[in-house]
């Protein structure tokens, strides 16, 4: 059964792949912290949180709904297209599968470069920040005239306890160095879980900017 998602190593690059159900969206993508740490020594070298791009995805709102969604009083009503984005290096379907990292010559061999922030959690922290006694999604649903919550985000898409969804915080873009030594400079190869057109042009821009001039090195002209 695929996982239907809110919303970026199978023995050394992928240990489980997900693909996100069409019927919801990813809402950012982020640069992982750790990476950032080890290779951008004076802070992330592009936008650390890269939302998606509203001329594609037009609506996007933490507190209201899509206009015409259905049900078209829920936040969650939101119908983007979103089916072909992988998932690495975790289960978010919690099978019983071991996960051993590699090491590839001192170095793991699969570093993760973006995480995923799914559209649940999005909402989530939204709206916590500006209300912190918001309880939302506890409260909204489930009641007599509330929706229901696992009609919105699909029966496979929370956690046990329905705070957060699977697919947030997966890592869904990583260098990996399995075959570091065929190529110059022992740049690693840069996979990429997503299609960056559909997130902010300019932000990510950015990103892949540095993915070629920095990491692979090659020559690039400021946009």
């Amino acid at each position: 059964e695929r996982l239907q998602a809110q919303a970026l190593p199978l023995a050394g690059l992928a240990q489980e792949l997900a693909r996100i159900d069409p019927r919801e969206v990813l809402v950012p993508a982020s640069a992982d912290p750790a990476f950032a740490a080890a290779h951008m020594p004076g802070g992330p070298a592009f936008a650390d949180t890269i939302a998606t791009e509203p001329a594609i995805d037009w609506w996007d709102d933490a507190f209201a709904p899509m206009p015409g969604g259905q049900p078209a009083s829920d936040v969650l009503a939101v119908n983007y297209v979103w089916s072909q984005d992988e998932f690495y290096d975790a289960d978010i379907a919690d099978r019983t599968v071991p996960i051993v990292p590699q090491d590839c010559g001192g170095t793991a061999c699969v570093e993760p470069l973006f995480r995923t922030v799914a559209r649940f959690d999005w909402i989530r922290s939204a709206r916590q920040a500006a209300d912190p006694d918001d309880t939302w999604p506890e409260g909204y649903y489930g009641d007599a005239g509330q929706p229901d919550l696992v009609a919105l985000a699909g029966i496979a898409a929370l956690n046990q306890d329905r705070t957060s969804a699977r697919t947030h915080d997966r890592v869904t873009g990583f260098v990996t160095h399995r075959n570091t030594g065929d190529h110059p400079d022992d740049a690693g190869d840069v996979i990429l879980g997503f299609d960056p057109y559909r997130f902010d042009h300019d932000a990510m821009a950015g990103a892949l900017q540095w993915i070629l001039g920095e990491h692979f090195g090659l020559a690039t002209r400021s946009r």
